[in-house]
């Protein structure tokens, strides 16, 4: 599943409809069959890129990123995350992982840069402009034939690319959570942060829309003063 440079994951297939209640009923038998090929493919196609990427004029630039995320600042590694996920996202996934990972109150500075990090990689990167991110289970199995060919590379492709889109899902709603606990830090900056970011998601993504802004909402109500004013800017400036 390789992109070209600029374009991004959710343009290498053809969106469609998603699926009906009905036809995700009828589904239902052969999902966990057809998730479990999915899975074995995306394993397979995640060690064929690391092996490539370690051939040629790549190399150098693949050792460089490990250097980095071994040993460097902890700066330079969120620099370094976000130049492997703007390369090809579908291949690392654990990225994802380790920087929600990052997000909790057991250390500030890595929890704010992680949250950054984040914030910018699903606006800019990873959440489709002008859609919500689909579970696996509601994408349009009846159209494979159609939109592949019956080429099987084809239908691994889309395949892999349904998947990825579900486990971004879960990433989002995992950050989100991340987010919460650090919104109920005593230390105020902290449960501005998380509240400024919760803002700019809400504004700039439809995605989980309805659960951003209960939490937004919510902090009307937090006793801090400085942070209900700010919830209640914040509020104000999405309605404006």
């Amino acid at each position: 599943v390789k992109t070209n440079e600029g374009t991004k994951w959710y343009e290498v297939v053809t969106t469609c409809p998603a699926s009906t209640q009905l036809e995700m009923q009828r589904n239902k038998y052969w999902l966990p069959k057809l998730e479990k090929y999915t899975s074995a493919a995306m394993e397979m196609e995640v060690e064929n890129y690391k092996a490539s990427s370690m051939k040629g004029a790549k190399k150098s630039e693949r050792q460089w990123l490990e250097t980095v995320l071994k040993s460097g600042t902890m700066t330079d590694k969120m620099s370094a995350y976000l130049v492997v996920m703007q390369e090809s996202p579908l291949h690392h996934s654990s990225v994802l992982d380790t920087l929600i990972s990052l997000v909790s109150l057991k250390s500030r500075r890595p929890c704010l840069l992680a949250i950054d990090t984040l914030k910018d990689l699903f606006l800019n990167v990873l959440l489709p402009p002008d859609r919500k991110l689909r579970s696996f289970e509601w994408q349009p199995f009846s159209e494979l034939a159609t939109l592949t060919g019956g080429n099987k590379d084809t239908r691994d492709r889309y395949l892999m690319v349904w998947a990825w889109e579900e486990k971004l899902k879960r990433a989002y709603n995992s950050f989100l959570e991340a987010l919460d606990m650090v919104a109920r830090d005593t230390v105020e900056k902290t449960k501005l942060k998380a509240l400024a970011t919760v803002a700019e998601l809400l504004g700039g993504h439809p995605e989980q829309e309805a659960s951003l802004l209960e939490r937004l909402v919510n902090k009307l109500g937090d006793p801090a003063r400085s942070v209900a004013a700010k919830a209640m800017y914040q509020l104000t400036g999405l309605l404006e």
